[in-house]
């Protein structure tokens, strides 16, 4: 045959990709598949200004949509056209196209081969009915190797019709989900085909469907053999073989090949995918074990933050009281108390810094009892302990607590926890930012307890805001965060009877606003 397809049933859609091809089709002068110049402007100015062209879909001059169509029907990631002039005289075009990039070219590069595709153009235009195509594979080959390219086509000029006719299509490509063909690969629905029966047609019957009329036409084919692609009763895929040469009728040894080689290439595919699947799986588990050591490693640093805070409770406790039985004995006039008040401001903020750490720590008996708690005391608890972290790295702060109480019942400790990991993540975003900033809001609206934690750093990706409260997923690099601050937020704002939301914007800013049930029970 002249060309191999091989497709992949895409999940969800239902619907046929093309995964490889391969293609050996090779025609005489005056037969093969003609193409207006008007249709492929990339192909006539080349021709015209005499001048090559390396083209990709995303780059494209006005008026050449046409080419960024051809390409993507293709499945091309890039297309180098070479203008054929052996003797100053247009000839032709020889077309390069590759799945993904084309190397750098040069003089020597174009040149070689250039010289290539003239020779097939001449063979093209010296065969004999029924002489082999076989040399102009040859060459064609010698293209492929010294570009690069996935695939090549040799179309030559005719002036006086203004047309361009197809002489040779040679290569072999394979796609990545990313990057398929457009083309119609399939004449019916995978579903509507028997598991035994493969389906062959002949352009000499006169009673084809539209589609498979269609089908024939892409392909300039002569004659069509379609083989579902399917693995322990599973359907994969489809396979179709196309000839251009002749309407010929495929016969029950040839069919019988096809179907042997067929299902061994379902094989090959279904045991590729389980073996990518657990390959995905073991990714995912070392990823996780990594995430549950370093969840396990910061629960030990905090239990030694809790352990440090208390023995050092002791010594500032000496600390201040000493401090105020001088500033009791000493006058204010004296020069040394300003120094001795000094010490016991310093001591009574190392010691609420301790206290913080170690309520903060303190788990609580295992019915985790609510309790009357006021929101804004709780916010300001956290950010004792987090403005000098945070303004450190010339951070803005902006705090607005609402004047009144807002009172909830939650256990305590909790909400602590979801305002630390908010700024935290906050001062995160906005690092290296200019004129970065952090703001913190508590107010009443609409009878329920609202706060915002926002930031002007470089906010969420849309595909990212959805997994953001997946437990062990995060965004930032190995050995800086775990993947569970935002999972915990959301875990203790659901148990109280709350919610959480997130607005971003890519470079703009985050915001997180957390809506919580009031209470007015004095309980």
């Amino acid at each position: 045959v002249s060309g191999c397809l091989i497709s992949e049933l895409i999940p969800g859609i239902e619907d046929l990709r093309v995964m490889a091809s391969a293609v050996r089709a090779g025609w005489r002068l005056n037969q093969g598949p003609e193409l207006d110049l008007a249709e492929r402007p990339i192909l006539a100015s080349a021709l015209d200004q005499n001048v090559y062209y390396l083209i990709s879909p995303e780059e494209m001059k006005p008026g050449w949509e046409s080419e960024r169509a051809y390409i993507a029907w293709h499945g091309a990631g890039q297309a180098l056209v070479l203008p054929l002039r052996p003797s100053g005289q247009a000839i032709g075009v020889l077309e390069l196209n590759y799945v993904g990039s084309a190397p750098e070219t040069d003089t020597d590069f174009r040149r070689k081969a250039r010289t290539l595709a003239v020779e097939i153009a001449a063979m093209a235009a010296d065969r004999k009915v029924g002489a082999s195509a076989e040399p102009s594979f040859a060459l064609a080959n010698k293209i492929l190797a010294g570009t690069g390219a996935d695939w090549c086509t040799v179309w030559l000029l005719n002036n006086e019709q203004n047309t361009l006719t197809r002489v040779l299509d040679c290569g072999h490509a394979v796609w990545s989900e990313d990057l398929r063909p457009q083309y119609p690969i399939f004449p019916v629905k995978l579903d509507k085909m028997p598991d035994e029966s493969p389906l062959a047609y002949t352009a000499r019957d006169e009673r084809l469907p539209s589609l498979v009329r269609k089908v024939f036409t892409s392909y300039d084919a002569e004659a069509i053999l379609c083989v579902k692609l399917a693995a322990k009763g599973k359907p994969l895929g489809a396979v179709l073989l196309y000839d251009v040469r002749e309407p010929r009728h495929f016969s029950p040894q040839e069919i019988s090949l096809v179907q042997a080689m067929v299902a061994q290439a379902a094989t090959a595919i279904e045991n590729a995918r389980l073996f990518s699947d657990l390959g995905d799986s073991l990714t995912l588990l070392k990823a996780t074990q990594i995430r549950l050591v370093q969840a396990a490693r910061l629960s030990a640093i905090g239990e030694l933050a809790a352990v440090v805070a208390h023995q050092i409770d002791n010594p500032l406790t000496a600390v201040l009281g000493n401090a105020e039985l001088i500033m009791q004995d000493m006058p204010e006039s004296d020069p040394f108390f300003e120094s001795v008040a000094t010490i016991h401001r310093a001591g009574k903020r190392a010691h609420a810094v301790g206290s913080r750490l170690l309520s903060m720590a303190r788990q609580g008996d295992d019915s985790n009892e609510a309790a009357r708690l006021d929101v804004n005391a709780t916010i300001a608890a956290v950010l004792e302990l987090v403005t000098a972290y945070i303004q450190r790295d010339r951070v803005n702060l902006q705090v607005e607590l609402s004047e009144s109480a807002l009172w909830m019942a939650a256990p305590p400790g909790q909400l602590e926890d979801v305002w630390l990991n908010l700024l935290l993540n906050a001062r995160y975003a906005v690092l290296g930012i200019p004129n970065a900033t952090i703001g913190v809001r508590s107010e009443r609206l609409n009878g329920r307890i609202s706060v915002s934690v926002w930031d002007n750093g470089r906010g969420i990706s849309a595909e990212h805001q959805a997994r953001i409260f997946e437990a062990f997923f995060t965004t930032k690099p190995m050995g800086e965060g775990t993947g569970l601050g935002l999972y915990i937020c959301k875990q203790v704002i659901d148990g109280v009877g709350g919610s959480l939301a997130v607005q971003s914007v890519p470079e703009t800013g985050t915001r997180f606003t957390i809506t919580l049930p009031p209470t007015t029970s004095a309980g």
